[in-house]
Protein backbone atom coordinates (compact mmCIF):
# COMPACT_ATOMS: atom_id res chain seq x y z
CA UNK A 1 0.00 0.00 0.00
CA UNK A 2 1.13 3.76 -0.60
CA UNK A 3 0.14 6.70 1.39
CA UNK A 4 -0.48 10.04 -0.07
CA UNK A 5 -0.67 13.06 1.65
CA UNK A 6 1.38 15.62 -0.33
CA UNK A 7 2.38 16.11 -3.76
CA UNK A 8 5.82 15.33 -2.58
CA UNK A 9 4.05 11.97 -1.88
CA UNK A 10 2.17 11.40 -4.72
CA UNK A 11 4.54 12.12 -7.52
CA UNK A 12 6.35 8.57 -6.68
CA UNK A 13 3.01 6.78 -6.83
CA UNK A 14 1.80 8.68 -10.44
CA UNK A 15 5.22 7.49 -11.80
CA UNK A 16 5.31 4.00 -10.44
CA UNK A 17 1.65 3.32 -11.56
CA UNK A 18 2.56 5.49 -14.70
CA UNK A 19 -0.28 7.87 -14.16
CA UNK A 20 -2.98 5.51 -14.75
CA UNK A 21 -2.45 5.75 -18.48
CA UNK A 22 -4.73 3.36 -20.65
CA UNK A 23 -6.70 2.85 -17.46
CA UNK A 24 -10.05 1.60 -17.04
CA UNK A 25 -12.38 2.47 -13.88
CA UNK A 26 -13.33 -0.95 -12.66
CA UNK A 27 -15.68 0.41 -10.22
CA UNK A 28 -16.56 4.03 -8.65
CA UNK A 29 -17.81 3.88 -5.32
CA UNK A 30 -18.25 7.48 -3.17
CA UNK A 31 -18.63 6.44 0.54
CA UNK A 32 -20.17 8.50 3.09
CA UNK A 33 -21.05 8.08 6.78
CA UNK A 34 -23.24 11.43 7.01
CA UNK A 35 -25.34 10.10 10.35
CA UNK A 36 -24.37 8.59 13.88
CA UNK A 37 -27.10 7.38 15.38
CA UNK A 38 -26.59 9.81 18.35
CA UNK A 39 -25.84 12.76 16.43
CA UNK A 40 -26.97 13.75 12.99
CA UNK A 41 -24.24 15.22 11.26
CA UNK A 42 -23.51 18.17 8.41
CA UNK A 43 -22.75 17.17 5.41
CA UNK A 44 -19.52 19.51 4.97
CA UNK A 45 -17.67 16.28 3.08
CA UNK A 46 -15.89 15.88 5.76
CA UNK A 47 -17.43 11.94 5.83
CA UNK A 48 -17.02 11.54 2.35
CA UNK A 49 -14.46 8.97 0.83
CA UNK A 50 -14.12 8.04 -2.56
CA UNK A 51 -12.71 4.20 -3.99
CA UNK A 52 -11.89 3.85 -7.61
CA UNK A 53 -11.00 0.21 -8.75
CA UNK A 54 -8.53 0.91 -11.93
CA UNK A 55 -7.16 -1.77 -13.97
CA UNK A 56 -4.83 -0.17 -15.59
CA UNK A 57 -0.71 -1.11 -17.14
CA UNK A 58 2.09 -0.37 -14.58
CA UNK A 59 4.94 -1.46 -13.07
CA UNK A 60 6.22 -4.95 -13.85
CA UNK A 61 7.19 -6.76 -11.30
CA UNK A 62 8.99 -10.56 -11.88
CA UNK A 63 6.61 -12.83 -11.95
CA UNK A 64 3.77 -10.73 -12.78
CA UNK A 65 1.87 -9.25 -15.69
CA UNK A 66 2.42 -5.38 -16.66
CA UNK A 67 -1.44 -5.62 -16.15
CA UNK A 68 -2.82 -4.45 -12.65
CA UNK A 69 -5.88 -3.77 -10.64
CA UNK A 70 -5.35 -1.19 -8.50
CA UNK A 71 -7.90 0.17 -5.65
CA UNK A 72 -7.71 4.14 -4.60
CA UNK A 73 -8.93 5.02 -1.28
CA UNK A 74 -9.23 8.58 -1.24
CA UNK A 75 -10.28 10.42 2.64
CA UNK A 76 -11.85 13.53 3.42
CA UNK A 77 -13.06 14.26 -0.51
CA UNK A 78 -14.65 17.17 -1.02
CA UNK A 79 -16.01 19.13 -4.18
CA UNK A 80 -16.63 15.85 -6.65
CA UNK A 81 -17.65 16.79 -9.75
CA UNK A 82 -18.07 14.09 -12.65
CA UNK A 83 -20.03 14.19 -15.60
CA UNK A 84 -19.46 10.48 -16.06
CA UNK A 85 -22.24 8.58 -17.24
CA UNK A 86 -23.29 5.12 -17.92
CA UNK A 87 -21.06 4.11 -21.27
CA UNK A 88 -18.67 1.85 -19.98
CA UNK A 89 -16.71 3.62 -23.19
CA UNK A 90 -16.71 6.58 -20.37
CA UNK A 91 -14.89 4.94 -18.03
CA UNK A 92 -11.51 4.70 -19.91
CA UNK A 93 -8.96 6.39 -18.38
CA UNK A 94 -6.03 9.14 -20.66
CA UNK A 95 -4.37 9.32 -17.04
CA UNK A 96 -4.81 10.46 -12.93
CA UNK A 97 -3.39 13.62 -12.01
CA UNK A 98 -2.92 15.24 -8.65
CA UNK A 99 -1.95 19.37 -7.86
CA UNK A 100 -1.75 20.60 -4.40
CA UNK A 101 -3.76 22.99 -3.69
CA UNK A 102 -6.67 24.60 -0.82
CA UNK A 103 -9.97 24.51 0.19
CA UNK A 104 -12.08 25.78 3.26
CA UNK A 105 -12.07 23.60 6.17
CA UNK A 106 -15.47 22.91 8.23
CA UNK A 107 -13.92 25.61 10.84
CA UNK A 108 -13.66 28.21 7.99
CA UNK A 109 -9.87 28.28 8.06
CA UNK A 110 -7.72 27.73 4.68
CA UNK A 111 -6.00 23.85 4.96
CA UNK A 112 -3.83 22.34 2.21
CA UNK A 113 -5.00 19.37 0.25
CA UNK A 114 -4.76 17.78 -3.36
CA UNK A 115 -6.59 17.85 -5.96
CA UNK A 116 -7.48 15.18 -8.72
CA UNK A 117 -8.83 15.00 -11.74
CA UNK A 118 -9.14 11.68 -13.99
CA UNK A 119 -8.54 12.48 -17.66
CA UNK A 120 -10.80 10.71 -20.00
CA UNK A 121 -10.95 10.20 -23.72
CA UNK A 122 -14.15 11.69 -24.99
CA UNK A 123 -15.00 11.96 -28.64
CA UNK A 124 -17.66 15.00 -28.95
CA UNK A 125 -20.10 14.18 -31.76
CA UNK A 126 -18.50 12.54 -34.17
CA UNK A 127 -15.12 14.26 -33.47
CA UNK A 128 -11.72 12.67 -33.28
CA UNK A 129 -11.30 11.83 -29.51
CA UNK A 130 -9.70 14.34 -26.96
CA UNK A 131 -8.51 14.01 -23.24
CA UNK A 132 -10.55 16.49 -21.00
CA UNK A 133 -10.94 15.97 -17.19
CA UNK A 134 -13.41 13.70 -15.70
CA UNK A 135 -13.92 13.31 -12.33
CA UNK A 136 -12.58 15.78 -10.24
CA UNK A 137 -12.22 16.23 -6.58
CA UNK A 138 -9.85 17.79 -3.48
CA UNK A 139 -9.00 15.14 -0.64
CA UNK A 140 -6.69 15.00 2.43
CA UNK A 141 -4.80 12.00 1.95
CA UNK A 142 -5.15 9.01 -0.05
CA UNK A 143 -4.36 5.13 -0.56
CA UNK A 144 -2.96 3.04 -3.34
CA UNK A 145 -3.30 -0.73 -3.22
CA UNK A 146 -2.15 -3.22 -5.83
CA UNK A 147 -3.97 -6.45 -6.23
CA UNK A 148 -2.61 -8.81 -8.81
Amino acid sequence: MRRVSSIQEAKPVLEYFKGFHDGFVRRFAVLADVCNQDKPRASSGEAVDLEIAIDCTGHTMEGHSAQQRVVARFYRVRGLSTPVGGLSSEFSLDGLSMTETFRTAANGDRERCLRAALVQPRAAEGRDRKRQKGLVFTFRSAEFTEIF
